[in-house]
């Protein structure tokens, strides 16, 4: 029992430490115009990111409830955060598209764009701006890693090594594997592969930089390449989501947001990123 011990108790110590660098975000600053601000938003999803990825990585010692609980919570976190990051995006990146026909938006123009976004990204935004909403979310998830190590702890797992340290070393080396399996379905191009690659590699980044002490070899081999993993597929990801919003325009938004064709545009942006991930992964 005491080899599970060890492990959960890493995971408490790191989480709380994580909890309490939310904890400061809420309290500095934080009111009704918090949620509209980028850097903020950015922080916290971070945070959430780190704490969903902590979690993926310790489940194998956790209790089943207590794991599916808390992932339920933070994935509802990372919804609401995520509508006001797809709606600052989806902006910049179309501004960026309106600078490349040599047209530059005013703030008018520039709000009907978001409002017309806005409606597009329909219940995910409208339900992301209460702010009393999001921090009892944050603070009702907090209260959980108060609990003692036996709430948390797996009465019946498989050894999982002599120490929590074994354990980390046994643990990663088992997502790496999973995640270079992965990394061969993503040369399909589906949207699907390359989600569970940028998955696989989110939860291996995230811990690298949470344990980097006591993972240093596998941080100093695999952390740049998992960074540029992340981001690779992340702008992937974006363009995705840009190209089915434009996919479903009516022809009077269409005539609203007409310079050029912006769909197009995205998808060459897409295959480019494309491109650039397909050579990474045939680098290696």
């Amino acid at each position: 029992m005491k080899k599970e011990q060890h492990s959960v108790t890493h995971f408490l110590k790191i989480s709380r430490a994580l909890w309490r660098q939310g904890d400061l975000l809420f309290c500095v600053a934080y009111n009704s115009e918090t949620l509209e601000n980028e850097e903020w938003v950015h922080d916290m999803r971070v945070l959430l990111r780190q704490l969903l990825s902590l979690l993926d990585f310790y489940k194998p010692v956790l209790k089943k409830r207590m794991y599916i609980e808390e992932r339920k919570a933070i994935k509802k976190q990372l919804r609401a955060l995520g509508a006001h990051r797809s709606e600052d995006v989806i902006v910049r990146d179309y501004k960026r598209y309106l600078e490349s026909t040599e047209y530059t938006i005013n703030q008018e123009e520039e709000a009907l764009c978001r409002d017309f976004f806005r409606g597009h990204l329909g219940k995910k935004v409208s339900s992301a701006k209460d702010p009393y909403a999001q921090r009892k979310a944050f603070y009702g998830s907090a209260a959980r890693y108060d609990h003692q190590r036996k709430r948390w702890e797996r009465k019946k797992v498989q050894s999982q090594g002599a120490s929590g340290v074994v354990f980390l070393h046994k643990r990663f080396h088992e997502l790496e594997k999973n995640r270079r399996k992965a990394e061969q379905k993503a040369f399909s191009e589906k949207v699907q592969d390359i989600h569970a690659l940028r998955i696989a590699g989110k939860v291996l980044y995230y811990n690298l930089l949470l344990h980097e002490e006591l993972l240093a070899k596998e941080a100093e081999e695999s952390l740049a390449y998992l960074k540029i993993l992340h981001d690779v597929t992340g702008k992937i990801h974006d363009y995705d989501a840009h190209i089915k919003i434009f996919e479903r325009y009516s022809p009077e938004e269409e005539d609203l947001l007409a310079r050029g064709s912006a769909k197009e545009y995205f998808q060459r942006e897409k295959r480019c990123w494309m491109d650039a991930f397909l050579a990474q992964l045939s680098a290696r």
